[in-house]
């Protein structure tokens, strides 16, 4: 039996989302006699769980991946985005790769604090891509503060021990 959603998460979906400058959230997952297993995804601007119907109805972009019996997958993509995909708002609201965080594990593990890890990131992106790049507003590779100060924190529990508590490093 297929596992499509180890299909999805690890090609499909990830460079689908990587190219066109979205993220894409699972809307349902249906069992159905027709096909073996079915999964349909919503672009994550999208108006699932935000508003009522009512009140959006613009066109919406969907992915609808389904594999049938003796074929490896359909993927039926209507590609109607009701919001731009390519402003600096938008590449703001994108998921950092994982490349991205071991980038900031090393710059924590080099004794870098919060701020002076995202500085030197956003000089390697200026180097590498110019000052007035599209990447320097793309989350994909240049991650919010609130997001590297989570990893922060996160490298910290794991490399320095709890704040307080049973296990506090002093």
């Amino acid at each position: 039996m297929f596992d499509l959603i180890e299909i999805i998460k690890s090609t499909y979906i990830k460079s689908y989302s990587l190219k066109t400058n979205t993220n894409w959230c699972v809307v349902s997952s249906k069992i159905s006699t027709r096909f073996v297993c079915r999964k349909i995804f919503k672009c994550h601007h999208s108006s699932f769980h935000k508003k009522t119907p009512e009140e959006n109805k613009k066109r919406k972009s969907k992915n609808n991946v389904y594999v049938k019996d003796g074929l490896p997958a359909v993927i039926s993509i209507q590609n109607d985005h009701n919001h731009t995909v390519v402003s600096g708002e938008a590449l703001s609201y994108l998921r950092p790769t994982r490349d991205v965080n071991i980038q900031f594990e090393e710059y924590f593990n080099s004794g870098l604090g919060i701020s002076e890890s995202i500085k030197i990131h956003e000089k390697k992106i200026e180097l590498k891509h110019g000052i007035n790049s599209t990447e320097l507003a793309n989350a994909h590779m240049n991650p919010k503060y609130r997001t590297v100060r989570y990893w922060y924190d996160e490298w910290k529990k794991l490399n320095l021990g709890p704040h307080s508590g049973i296990g506090v490093n002093k």
